[in-house]
């Protein structure tokens, strides 16, 4: 449900819309780090997901989120604990 294929990513569903919320956040990523993916993955087309989303640019590490609403859990954020979950999934 949460895995998009046009996008090489997993993304919240919104269930009023019957659409994903096509939004970057560092936590797309868990999947990867807890296993819970289908077996075929292409682990690539998530790091190419990820690069193209200019996330990768920042001196401080990947933000939470690309949007500056002002929280402290969005841009220009990173949280640790996420950005670890992140890199773990990755490696």
């Amino acid at each position: 449900v949460l895995w998009n294929e046009e996008h090489g990513c997993w993304f919240d569903y919104d269930l009023e819309e019957h659409a994903h919320a096509i939004c970057f956040h560092d936590t797309n990523f868990f999947p990867m780090y807890t296993g819970a993916y289908h077996a075929d993955l292409d682990a690539q087309r998530v790091a190419d997901y990820l690069v193209s989303t200019g996330a990768t640019g920042f001196p401080g590490g990947v933000p939470v989120s690309l949007t500056n609403t002002g929280e402290q859990w969005d841009f220009p954020n990173c949280w640790p604990p996420t950005t670890y979950v992140l890199c773990e999934g990755l490696r």
